[in-house]
């Protein structure tokens, strides 16, 4: 199609939006009584007419900006001369549009207004991309889009991303444009701000379309209509009706373009919006052409010209005139191919020199542009330069100040210090004599004291001596108690795939694991004793000397079973009688008893439960679930029920895991408080899909790095198995 649609990539002034509507704002104005509050509001109504009547936006601008400076008010100045360039901007005068954003920068820089900076910024940057400037767009585009950035103003993020991406465009770096137009894609999305959305789906379906992806850029052009057709905005829609038209010619079927551009059209006849008419005339009459219709393109073009005269719009009357000159050429009617391609030629040498005189104004631009810079620099350098001198000379004031007050502080102590020397002499004489006598007690106290250091000396030898037995026992108990642990990897191989973590509070444990296999049933326990040390090590010998007893010799494998016969042992080892005030020892255990051919499960617990966790490809969609254990020890208690044998199937690749309380009651962190169980079960979920041995190192890291500094506070033990 000869005519690009100036619709289909919108670069836009960057302007603030306002939510109060025209007659609330109009109301603020005529009651308040604050200057600033009125400026601003004008400031607000001219933004709102901006796209509404461009002449009632410039009025409104100009009542601000006298306001602003009758009252001094430096961002309503630079506020009204923003809105004023917007207006500049889209009559089509970037260079009187560039100008007024210079003032209004200058003055957002005096009060340090980041956000006014970043939208001068922006739209200096769009300014010089209409008059295909397009570094010098993006200079000022990328140093709007630090500022957003810097201070998280979304919106105009979303508008500058817009902007660059479509500098990008025209510089024909098609996935560089993409790639910014996705950004301000995923920024919009989170605000859900529907216009800007549907902007820049538009937009994506124009880079699309420039990359010949034209099923990707149909599918962008119906996601920004449906958006616009969602929320009414009619302007929106026919944009979206027209690309999606100029996509279908470039595809070559003219039916379907001619559809859509008959529905913008429609929607332009009701907006009143004339250009945007005379714009789809002329591609209706460009489809009438190309299948060959000469007759029905002819009444296209006609029209077209007829409303781009109405609208004095040179760049429409330009291609009109050629396309019909053209027409008429093919059609062999030389005489009026002639006389289009003549009004042709008189528009066409206006607009060159127009665009001469532009060409000449923009280098006058750049100029005026780099000397504010260099003034600014300098500017900023001189203010340096004033501001280092009056630092130093501050500092010279206040050194001679500070050293005056040190001297006057030195002689008032220098003086005190003579008197209090006088003073000391006189002490001397009486105190020498004093220290002659109390030598002579001195030596006679040091005799004792001697005595006394002899005497500790043999004391700290004789204890030193006890606690080397002490220890020496408690080592052999150590080894008495690993003995009868399955230390060994022959002893463990059992299990197959698992970890143990077994870390005693002291020399020896109140906690015990214990595994054994009986036929085709592998029996798994993690036991946690009354108290820890030499106490508790003695309880988990006996209870495992019980369990071997009970599971090997008399071959009990129910899970609850086994834990009712083992606290008939503990109860009768004990001689517990359920006495008020009687010693209340025992154990809490968690038992599992796995066949290891169908993988049937038993569990019971006493007090402690068991954790199953499903896993699957994706850890996010791992299931944890914990067994309850019944509320009562293994030992005498006010209730005696039979323990609940839970039975269940498992499958390969689940996780089983075993535990004692001293894990979660772990006191550490940032603030010493305990683990707690909640980030224990978030641990193990996190990390199941690992090996077995790298869950070990992480979950031993972890309470590590939780205690730090704090004392361990009981003996913890973590069994793992993968089936």
């Amino acid at each position: 199609m000869k005519l690009k649609i100036i619709l289909s990539i919108l670069l836009f002034p960057l302007i603030i939006s306002y939510s109060m509507n025209i007659d609330s704002l109009k109301n603020f104005i005529n009651f308040t009584k604050s200057d600033t509050a009125k400026a601003n509001s004008l400031i607000k109504l001219s933004n709102i007419y901006l796209y509404k009547s461009l002449d009632s936006s410039l009025l409104y601008s100009d009542l601000a900006l006298k306001l602003s400076l009758k009252v001094n008010y430096t961002d309503g100045i630079a506020g009204s001369n923003l809105q004023k360039a917007s207006y500049y901007h889209i009559k089509g005068d970037y260079n009187k549009a560039i100008q007024l954003y210079l003032i209004a920068d200058s003055l957002y820089n005096l009060t340090k207004n980041n956000k006014g900076i970043s939208n001068v910024n922006s739209n200096i940057g769009n300014s010089y991309y209409y008059m295909g400037k397009y570094e010098l767009a993006l200079k000022f585009l990328f140093k709007s889009l630090k500022i957003d950035n810097t201070y998280s103003y979304k919106k105009e993020q979303i508008n500058t991303l817009i902007n660059i991406g479509n500098v990008y465009l025209a510089l024909k770096q098609y996935d560089k444009s993409i790639d910014f137009l996705k950004q301000s894609e995923n920024v919009a999305l989170k605000t859900n701000n529907v216009i800007l959305i549907s902007q820049i789906q538009n937009n994506l379906g124009v880079q699309y379309r420039y990359k010949k992806l034209y099923d990707k850029s149909l599918e962008y052009y119906y996601k920004a209509l449906n958006l616009r057709l969602k929320i009414e905005n009619n302007e929106g829609i026919a944009e979206c009706y027209t690309n999606i038209g100029d996509l279908y010619f470039q595809k070559g079927n003219f039916i379907k373009a001619n559809e859509n551009f008959i529905k913008a059209r429609e929607i332009y006849k009701k907006m009143e919006h004339l250009k945007g008419f005379a714009i789809i005339t002329y591609n209706i009459g460009s489809v009438y052409d190309t299948i060959n219709k000469k007759k029905e393109a002819l009444e296209q073009y006609l029209k077209c010209i007829e409303i781009s005269k109405k609208i004095k719009s040179n760049d429409l009357l330009l291609v009109c005139y050629n396309a019909t000159s053209t027409l008429f050429e093919s059609a062999k009617n030389f005489e009026q191919s002639l006389k289009y391609y003549k009004l042709y030629k008189s528009i066409s040498d206006s607009v060159l020199n127009i665009e001469s005189q532009k060409q000449i104004n923009q280098f006058q631009i750049l100029y005026e542009t780099e000397k504010k810079e260099t003034e600014l620099k300098i500017l900023d350098k001189d203010n340096k330069i004033k501001e280092a001198s009056i630092k130093k000379q501050k500092i010279l004031i206040i050194t001679f100040f500070i050293g005056f007050i040190v001297i006057f502080i030195f002689s008032i102590l220098l003086y005190r210090l003579l008197i209090k020397i006088k003073h000391a002499n006189k002490l001397l004489n009486k105190q020498n004599t004093e220290i002659l006598m109390q030598k002579e007690e001195i030596l006679t106290q040091r005799d004792e004291i001697q005595a006394q250091r002899d005497l500790v000396t043999t004391q700290k030898e004789q204890i030193e001596v006890i606690y080397k037995q002490v220890t020496d026992s408690i080592n052999y108990a150590k080894r008495i108690q690993e003995a009868l642990l399955p230390l060994s990897d022959t002893s463990r191989s059992i299990l197959g795939e698992h970890f143990i973590i077994f870390k005693p509070k002291d020399i020896v444990s109140g906690d015990f694991y214990w595994i054994t296999k009986i036929n085709n049933w592998l029996i798994v326990t993690v036991a946690d004793c009354t108290g820890h040390g030499v106490p508790g090590a003695f309880m988990s010998m006996l209870g495992i000397s019980f369990l071997n007893d009970i599971v090997r010799k008399q071959e009990i494998n129910q899970a609850n079973e086994v834990l009712n016969e083992l606290r008939k042992e503990i109860i009768n080892a004990l001689q517990q009688k359920g006495k008020l005030g009687e010693q209340k020892d025992g154990m809490d255990i968690s038992l599992i008893a796995i066949n290891t051919e169908t993988l049937e499960c038993q569990w019971a617990g006493a007090n402690n439960p068991l954790y199953i966790i499903k896993v699957t490809d994706n850890t996010e969609f791992a299931e944890l679930t914990e067994l309850k254990p019944d509320k009562m020890p293994i030992a005498i208690y006010e209730r005696m029920y039979s323990f609940t044998n839970h039975e269940f199937t498992v499958k390969k690749g689940d996780c089983l895991y075993l535990f004692s309380d001293g894990f979660a009651d772990q006191f550490g962190g940032p603030k010493g408080k305990k683990f707690m169980y909640k980030p224990f079960k978030v641990l193990l979920l996190t990390n199941c899909q690992k090996p077995m041995l790298e869950q070990k190192q992480i979950i031993e890291k972890t309470i590590i790095e939780w205690i730090d500094r704090e004392e361990q506070v009981d003996d913890i033990t973590v069994l793992g198995i993968k089936i």
